[in-house]
């Protein structure tokens, strides 16, 4: 049942995320939208988040579905808010809780903010330039490796904003709260080889991933 959501999913023209810009399914007006009208058109039903549903909860429930409250065959739409990943979480069975991140650009390539990307997640990304829609999996667009590399990066960066941010609290001397933010932003650089997510040659092959998940 899953495997044709992503089926369908694959087949989306362009959505922007909370934004009207396609009415061409159901007048549906966001890309969040597209993808809840797909998994409700294929058998799964929307859920109130769960009062367990808690940011803390969220990767022991990923490696460990069978303790999740999610019922199978049902999903919570934005379960951690909207500033937090993932977009999506989807019980297809007593072992198999999938998290889905939604990421929509005018541009062939996503940006990812400061959720990063999570190897574990599935990501359904919409782009207006291409007016098309592919899926992939986040370890099948960095590396295990690299993803720490990242996760270090950020640890570090952390740890220096802290220390930045107690040194301008005893250089106020105007009173006024000025403070520091460290915000992750994880681009990707290079030609199109690299950046077209709709042309590179791994595309196929990367969606092909995803669809052998649920045979």
């Amino acid at each position: 049942m899953f495997r044709n959501v992503l089926q369908d999913i694959i087949k989306m023209p362009y959505y922007k995320n909370y934004t009207a810009v396609s009415g061409t399914i159901h007048n549906i007006s966001n890309h969040e939208g597209a993808i809840e009208d797909i998994l409700k058109r294929n058998g799964f039903s929307e859920i109130e988040k769960t009062k367990d549903c808690l940011k803390k909860n969220k990767e022991l429930w990923i490696k460990q579905p069978d303790i999740c409250s999610i019922p199978i065959n049902s999903f919570i739409s934005q379960p951690f808010g909207t500033h937090e990943n993932p977009d999506f979480l989807v019980r297809v069975g007593q072992d198999r809780l999938i998290p889905i991140e939604a990421k929509s650009s005018e541009d062939f390539k996503p940006l990812y903010n400061s959720g990063g990307i999570k190897p574990n997640y599935i990501y359904v990304f919409s782009s207006k330039k291409a007016n098309s829609t592919t899926i992939y999996k986040g370890s099948d667009i960095i590396s295990f490796e690299a993803y720490k590399v990242i996760e270090e990066l950020i640890r570090e960066q952390k740890k220096l904003e802290i220390a930045a941010n107690e040194k301008l609290k005893k250089l106020d001397v105007y009173h006024r709260g000025i403070s520091y933010y460290t915000r992750p932003m994880i681009g990707q650089s290079g030609d199109k080889t690299f950046t077209n997510y709709f042309t590179h040659e791994h595309r196929e092959k990367c969606e092909q991933n995803v669809l052998d998940l649920f045979q």
